[in-house]
């Protein structure tokens, strides 16, 4: 067996012992109280990892996919920054494929729709994909087509329509350029492009949207990131949709290594993920269950999509003193916490209270696994830790009615913790 091999031997060993399912096993005594705190510690991690939810269209039908064209030039880059990228290679016409595709997909990125009529390759169906991927926490990087070619050549798409068609709205481009520069907006404090350049130079060709005729609604209004530095115009703009955003990046990659570089480091940004910590106790008295659990946002980025889903104990219910700035949804037996955006350096905390339930008796097992999910997640190499692994997809954990197997060791939320029963 070669180093390389015992290396990686010894780092899923690790992620393996990290991902230890989160099991409380509680006694309730009649006449006594006791209280049950647990600490979840981030773990260090000792090698540098990457999501591998990345899908980027791939059909020569769509996009450019020749040496050195747009759309391998974006994967190369990509794949450089340590990513794994998952290739769809159908046309967007295949909404069944779409969907099996983004089913675990955390961005979907779109390069220049340099070849054919995307009209006559995507349906109905592909559009309401796309718009539940985004609708659920999806991320997706839409690069600028070159509206030269689209003029001299009609029956070519372009980036612009795309967007419109699929989020019903009307942007509208407002040139195309090789110079000037954008400068980062005050909005994009609150996005995931916070950490981007200041000034964001054109490449040949950078295609602007007309800032004033950005749209108002999404539900929220479209943000721009890079503003154009003589003009209204945008240059790169997020545009919310529900839990999701897309993001246009008016460049279509062309030529990358001879160009500016600080296009590459947006896009570096784009797939960049939040460093999260997750604290918590629960504690017990009497007949009465107390869980607090807090998250805070430990990095220079916002934190969208923010999701806890706790499995509601058996033979408990919900009591109606309930504190938390998380949105709450009692689904039977699954207490599901949702924020939309957690700022940096914020908390977000929940606390829960519950009694138990006419068919509680002593020494009943209380079983108490719960979930984190989010869109941003990453490896923070500042300080070298592994940050919370979870995709938006994840699943919940199982109800507590459900028989958990003691070989059932995998969860969303691999975190090193341990637990103590202390009685007084």
């Amino acid at each position: 067996m070669s180093m390389e091999d015992l290396k990686q031997l010894h780092f899923f060993s690790l992620l393996w012992i990290l991902s230890a399912f989160l099991v409380a096993a509680l006694s309730f005594p009649q006449d006594s109280a006791a209280a049950l705190y647990l600490d979840l510690p981030i773990a260090d991690a000792p090698t540098k990892t990457k999501q591998s939810n990345i899908g980027l269209l791939y059909h020569p039908e769509h996009v450019n996919t020749a040496e050195n064209g747009e759309a391998t030039n974006l994967l190369n880059h990509i794949e450089s920054l340590g990513y794994e990228v998952s290739l769809f290679e159908e046309t967007l016409s295949h909404s069944t494929e779409l969907e099996n595709f983004l089913a675990d997909k955390q961005v979907f990125i779109v390069p220049e729709l340099s070849v054919g009529d995307i009209d006559d390759n995507i349906n109905s169906q592909s559009r309401q994909v796309l718009r539940s991927f985004l609708e659920s926490g999806g991320r997706m990087l839409v690069f600028a087509s070159d509206s030269y070619k689209a003029f001299v050549f009609p029956q070519i798409s372009n980036s612009v329509d795309f967007i419109n068609d699929l989020l019903t709205i009307s942007v509208k481009e407002a040139r195309f350029t090789a110079t000037g520069h954008g400068v980062l907006t005050e909005e994009a404090a609150y996005s995931v492009l916070s950490q981007g350049p200041q000034e964001l130079p054109y490449n040949d060709l950078t295609v602007l949207l007309k800032g004033n005729q950005l749209p108002q609604s999404l539900p929220n209004p479209a943000m721009t990131l890079y503003k154009d530095s003589v003009s209204d115009n945008a240059a790169v703009v997020l545009f919310p949709y529900f839990a999701g955003e897309l993001i246009y990046f008016g460049w279509d990659f062309y030529d990358y290594l001879n160009q500016a570089p600080q296009w590459l480091g947006l896009v570096n940004l784009a797939l960049k993920e939040v460093d999260l910590e997750v604290r918590g106790q629960i504690q017990v008295e009497g007949h009465q269950l107390e869980i607090d659990l807090e998250v805070e946002n430990l990095s220079s980025n916002t934190a969208t999509g923010l999701k806890l889903s706790h499995a509601k104990p058996q033979h408990f219910k919900v009591s109606e003193a309930i504190d938390s700035n998380f949105d709450l949804c009692l689904l039977g037996s699954k207490i599901d916490c949702t924020l939309n955006s957690l700022a940096p350096k914020e908390v977000a905390y929940v606390k829960i209270f519950l009694e138990t339930t006419e068919d509680f008796q002593e020494g009943n097992e209380v079983i108490f696994p719960f979930s984190l999910s989010l869109r941003e997640l990453d490896f923070n190499p500042s300080n070298n830790q592994l940050q919370l692994s979870a995709s938006p997809k994840a699943p919940l954990p199982p109800p507590a009615d459900e028989v958990v197997e003691e070989s059932a060791t995998e969860t969303s939320l691999p975190i090193a913790g341990g637990c103590s029963l202390v009685r007084y």
